[in-house]
């Protein structure tokens, strides 16, 4: 997604090629989220690319929604990943994963948070 919005290659609406447009029908995330768990997938990633390297937090909200409607998938979520709060609150929220790219490259997340997050998805 990009700015909270679907996107894709194959279709396009106002603003960005490549986006849709508020009132189509799969403009819905959860109701992609759906469409692709319906289809045979085994995860799904929430990655809003506007947020990506901004530091700028995650829609978490959006996040708890797709997961209650694909709760049998595994659910990664990133863009805007902060530090180690972020990556618990996403946990929080049932992601089973995080993308946290800057965060690690800026030291906001270091090895021991990131084994500390997999040692608690694996007791849990």
């Amino acid at each position: 997604m990009r700015a909270g919005r679907p996107f894709s290659r194959h279709h396009s609406g106002p603003g960005v090629p490549g986006t849709t447009t508020a009132g189509e029908a799969h403009a819905d995330i959860g109701s992609i989220a759906v469409r692709a768990a319906a289809a045979g997938v085994d995860a799904v990633v929430i990655l809003d690319v506007a947020r990506v390297g901004t530091q700028a937090g995650l829609d978490f909200e959006l996040i708890r929604r797709v997961r209650e409607r694909v709760p049998g998938v595994m659910l990664l979520a990133g863009g805007g990943v902060r530090g180690p709060q972020d990556v618990g609150r996403l946990h929080a929220v049932g992601c089973d994963g995080a993308l946290v790219a800057t965060a690690f490259h800026n030291g906001a997340i270091g090895p021991a948070e990131i084994a500390c997050a997999s040692q608690r998805k694996f007791q849990s």
